[in-house]
């Protein structure tokens, strides 16, 4: 008879994944635990982000040397998709909340 109940491990995400999605900008990608504005999981970021990107130009014509201000920017989800799209003459600016 067992005393002590069997060690419960947690699968956690392995570090590859972030770097295999995200290239260069993984380390900008915060942990599972910290995605508290919408989908978690680093796939789940991941499209929800490039959703958004795509609104940004087909509803808002957004061309990659504009420059977009970002209130309430929150985790960085929307972040991402759009720094990879704006050209050297473009910017992003956000402003956290």
């Amino acid at each position: 008879m067992k005393l002590w109940p069997t060690k419960l491990r947690l699968r956690l995400p392995r570090r590859s994944e972030p770097r295999r999605l995200f290239g260069r900008y993984a380390d900008l990608v915060p942990p599972t635990e910290m995605m508290f504005d919408g989908p978690v999981g680093y796939d789940l970021f991941k499209e929800n982000g490039e959703e958004f990107l795509e609104h940004y130009v087909k509803l808002g014509g957004l061309e990659p040397d504009e420059r977009m201000l970002d209130l309430g920017s929150g985790i960085g989800r929307k972040t991402l998709p759009l720094v990879s799209y704006l050209s050297r003459s473009g910017s992003y600016e956000a402003w956290i909340s």
